[in-house]
């Protein structure tokens, strides 16, 4: 069943071209005028723009791809999940107090598209270190996710460095948070406004 999950996420992978976060294309090959896998890019677009719930109306609006079979169908849902909690979990984000039942809930969904193979794609480890960043008692898991991913060089978006200058920011390192901040600065291009604003209190 983990193999299953596994090779679903990395199809989920390869499905679609967003040119902020980035994902290896194959529309060119075999998806030429699929308009399931089109609705996806636009979605995350939206996340990329802040659009957090008009992300969630529009993966309302998909429903389930009944002309899809099989792996495609289910990395389909697999990435249609992702993006749901992310946008879940970045208009969570804004609240204050954070309704901690609901973030348990999207971190749940996060974790329900990783895999043990080691065939995880860098973006679905970053999002779900996001909402660790934001759990009670979930900053060591979130450390250890960025770290491998920052050591191999595979931070996907600006948002995971704002998640990066948390780690470092909870470990006291001011430095590390500065440093990771200007990273999402360079990467956000002109959405630096992802790298504001965001409570670093440790």
């Amino acid at each position: 069943m983990d193999k299953l999950i596994a090779l679903a996420v990395a199809v989920a992978a390869l499905i679609t071209a967003v040119p902020a976060p980035a994902y290896p294309c194959l529309n060119g090959v075999l998806l030429v005028g699929d308009e399931d896998i089109r609705a996806l890019e636009r979605i995350e677009r939206l996340l990329v723009a802040g659009k957090h719930q008009a992300a969630l109306h529009a993966v309302r609006a998909i429903g389930s791809p009944s002309d899809f079979e099989g792996l495609r169908a289910a990395a389909f849902k697999q990435r249609l999940r992702l993006i749901d909690a992310t946008a879940k979990l970045r208009l969570l984000a804004r609240q204050r107090p954070i309704d901690l039942e609901r973030l348990a809930e999207v971190t749940r969904t996060l974790r329900s598209v990783q895999s043990d193979t080691g065939l995880t794609p860098p973006l679905y480890k970053a999002r779900l270190a996001e909402a660790l960043a934001l759990t009670p008692g979930g900053m060591g898991e979130a450390k250890i996710l960025m770290a491998d991913l920052e050591q191999r060089d595979l931070i996907p978006e600006a948002e995971a460095w704002v998640t990066v200058a948390k780690v470092r920011a909870y470990m006291h390192d001011i430095d590390g948070m500065s440093a990771a901040l200007r990273r999402c600065e360079k990467m956000a291009g002109k959405r630096k406004a992802v790298c504001r604003g965001t409570d670093f209190a440790s």
